[in-house]
């Protein structure tokens, strides 16, 4: 159970936020949860913002054909949580009073949570939170497109010497590169922003303007016919359209970027090709954990590419104001100092 003195840092009311409507959220003054067995209560510290995060906001992605606005509670969707242990309840092993929490429930546009975690050795209730002490919040926060990207890597089916198109540098889309290349992986990266190239060259890749004109014909020279993988990463129609065209006979194309609910792609190549087209959202190895550990320990850059950071007051003008250059925004809950 909690210390008292932890107890009674712990407020009875809290900031919250939830989308109510097309871009627009609502703020609440709402009652912090208190733990029950096997939960904990987690005092949220750090909120990446998500990609799907602004689509589902915009009225843009294909979640908005799967949720309702008034099917959102308060704190969600916001899922690039970071915060440290408040409060433990009944029946809660190995993680304790001040340990830093991630891989959390989507309630993270609140300043606190509650969180059921797993029984030792039983099935997991939820998403069940990954303990990682005295981490840096601001890496572990991104356990969740860290997963993404160790799924989509996995999905590629790529070897070391193999070489790689990653189309699209944001946020994920470096994360993938970072991996690829530390597994001795050639990538040929794409984007439309300088911004983005750099990271990329930085992580080891070999780059190129998506913006170009030529760009499918360079990418195509670059790879000299041996591009095992296309990951794309963009959502961009060009991008996920040529992919076909540019992985090499029995490749595999992978499907991360797109957000809508209807695609196009190049049938004409796919089917030539043997091309294996994949969207590994289901069914994968579970990566939580491992996505953690790596953040924990430095195993890729992340918080480099962190270009602003927004109180959750301020929530709904920085999702109005939204700088396309960003690469990665991460609101904290209590203020930013």
């Amino acid at each position: 159970m909690a210390s008292p003195e932890l107890v009674s840092e712990i407020p009875k009311r809290m900031l919250a936020a939830r989308m109510v409507g097309l871009k627009k959220f609502e703020f609440g003054d709402i009652p912090v949860p208190r733990p029950g067995p096997r939960q904990i209560l987690v005092r949220i510290e750090r909120v990446g913002v998500c990609g799907s995060d602004r689509g589902i906001w915009a009225g843009r992605h294909f979640y908005n054909d799967l949720y309702r606005w008034q099917d959102f509670g308060w704190g969600e969707h916001g899922h690039e949580i970071s915060g440290v242990v408040m409060e433990v309840g009944e029946d809660v092993e190995g993680i304790q009073i001040g340990h830093h929490v991630a891989a959390l429930p989507m309630r993270g546009w609140a300043q606190y949570l509650a969180a059921t975690v797993s029984s030792p050795g039983g099935p997991p209730r939820g998403l069940s939170p990954v303990c990682a002490p005295g981490a840096d919040l601001d890496m572990i926060c991104f356990a969740d497109p860290l997963m993404v990207a160790l799924r989509h890597v996995e999905a590629a089916r790529v070897y070391p010497g193999d070489t790689v198109a990653v189309l699209g540098q944001g946020f994920i889309g470096l994360l993938v590169t970072q991996l690829l290349v530390q597994q001795h992986i050639r990538v040929l990266a794409t984007d439309v922003r300088e911004k983005c190239l750099a990271h990329a060259k930085r992580f080891g890749a070999e780059t190129l303007v998506a913006g170009d004109p030529d760009w499918i014909r360079k990418i195509t020279d670059m790879g000299q016919g041996q591009i095992r993988s296309v990951i794309e990463c963009s959502g961009a129609d060009a991008s996920l359209y040529h992919a076909g065209d540019i992985v090499a006979a029995d490749g595999t194309v992978v499907v991360m970027g797109a957000t809508r609910k209807e695609i196009k792609m190049h049938y004409t190549p796919l089917r030539m090709k043997g091309i294996d087209v994949r969207f590994p959202a289901r069914g994968a190895r579970d990566w939580w954990g491992p996505a953690v550990r790596i953040l924990a320990d430095g195993g890729v850059e992340a918080a480099s590419l962190i270009d602003h950071r927004a109180p959750l007051d301020k929530l709904q003008e920085t999702f109005e104001n939204w700088d396309p250059g960003w690469i990665k925004v991460v609101v904290h809950p209590h203020g930013v100092t």
